[in-house]
């Protein structure tokens, strides 16, 4: 899953960069994995 995504326009090689947010639920879990890994 990307939630970031950069690319040329084929036919204009206009820079194009899509931005989309995690959703809430897998936020919260990458969240929960980070907080293991500082208890380390």
């Amino acid at each position: 899953h990307s939630h970031r995504l950069r690319f040329f326009h084929p036919v204009t090689r206009t820079d194009c960069r899509l931005t989309a947010p995690l959703p809430p639920d897998l936020t919260r879990f990458i969240d929960s994995l980070d907080a293991d890994r500082s208890s380390f």
